[in-house]
């Protein structure tokens, strides 16, 4: 089983990222630590959920890009395998702080012969390396605005990200709320993904029962 995240341009969704149903590995997680267990997941467990991952994507009537999360050690281990997997629409989301300068090197490597889409998720926690990102020009950085906190932390962080990676598109991540939502657009950031979406769907269908009342003449 999967849950999905949209993730969203200004309003427009434009992808969505494919996650593992966490009730599954619920009896794993002792005190419901589910960092630690994903941290320590065994590669071999990783590389299926993220060959099931894209098999579901591929199969998916869904428009637009597919993040999947993968440990970097996973995709050294099994690059062969999982570059053969991979389209224009697959997104590989890997942890920033979850990297070695050894795995930076070869995936560096790896995306020149084979130039996969590739996302670098929750910059911004613990030590962040700025280098690496400049090492692996990602195609897309995501940031957890709940972890850098204020505005002009956000703002300062974002310049940065800008000098070391101009080409990489930012997301911003927790996007909950609509003051959320006008925090990220004022640092220049377009592209996100949060509960912030369910505000959304609740006003699109409360717009369309509204449409669909007027109608029938009520």
């Amino acid at each position: 089983m999967v849950k999905v995240e949209g993730i969203y341009r200004d309003r427009e969704k434009i992808g969505q990222e494919v996650l593992t149903d966490e009730k599954r590995f619920e009896v794993f997680m002792k005190n419901g630590n589910k960092e630690r267990f994903f941290r320590s997941i065994d590669e071999g467990i990783d590389f299926s959920l993220f060959i099931h991952h894209v098999n579901w994507a591929k199969r998916s009537r869904m428009r637009g890009y597919f993040f999947i999360n993968l440990k970097p050690s996973t995709l050294v281990k099994y690059s062969r395998e999982i570059v053969h997997v991979l389209d224009r629409k697959i997104v590989v989301e890997i942890r920033e702080d979850f990297l070695t300068d050894e795995e930076v090197e070869i995936i560096k490597r790896l995306r020149e012969d084979f130039p996969f889409l590739l996302s670098i998720d929750d910059m911004g926690k613990g030590a962040s390396n700025l280098d690496r990102v400049r090492e692996l020009l990602p195609n897309f950085i995501k940031l957890d605005i709940k972890i850098i906190g204020s505005v002009s932390q956000l703002t300062f962080f974002v310049s940065f990200l800008r000098e070391f990676a101009p080409r990489s598109i930012l997301i911003a991540e927790k996007v909950e709320t609509e003051k959320d939502y006008r925090m990220i657009r004022g640092v220049g950031i377009k592209l996100w993904q949060g509960w912030y979406e369910r505000q959304l769907r609740s006003a699109e269908k409360d717009e369309k029962e509204g449409v669909c009342s007027c109608g029938r003449g009520e």
